[in-house]
């Protein structure tokens, strides 16, 4: 007889329930708007906080993998939304940047994005949300590589 195993209660399964239904909430606010993916929208974003990332760095705040990134980076390059340069460091990679479009999406969807997270802080009281903060940084922690 099989061991039983109730995925709902398994919290790998829930973390990815929560992300993606967060995920798809904030996806809604740029999709139909900007015509971007999600990856697209990460790569976005995080652009935005460190300009001039490589792919491999951009993996690494993303934690998406190169075959994700790269299709973002090609698809954000051709909608003129990031641009390339040669790395200072390494001619061989690519520093990637937000062109003024890109800046300019970024604005716009971010209190979009503001107003989701809000909506998900009302479920919880000021105490819920600061432990649930503590409570994600520790299992980011525990699952760094």
């Amino acid at each position: 007889m099989p061991e039983q195993f109730d995925l709902e209660s398994f919290l790998p399964y829930r973390l990815s329930l929560l992300s993606n239904r967060v995920s798809e909430a904030i996806a809604d606010s740029y999709r139909q708007a900007h015509h971007i993916s999600m990856s697209e929208w990460r790569l976005i974003l995080v652009l935005g906080q460190y300009p001039e990332s490589t792919a491999t760095e951009l993996m690494r705040y993303t934690a998406m993998n190169k075959v994700r990134v790269s299709r973002a980076v090609k698809s954000l390059t051709e909608k003129q939304l990031i641009s390339a340069k040669s790395h200072a460091r390494d001619g061989r990679s690519r520093s990637l940047s937000l062109t003024s479009s890109g800046q300019d999406l970024r604005l716009d969807v971010i209190p979009k994005a503001r107003a989701c997270e809000a909506n998900l802080n009302q479920a919880l009281n000021h105490k819920e949300i600061k432990l649930f903060g503590e409570l994600i940084d520790k299992l980011l922690n525990a699952t760094a590589t």
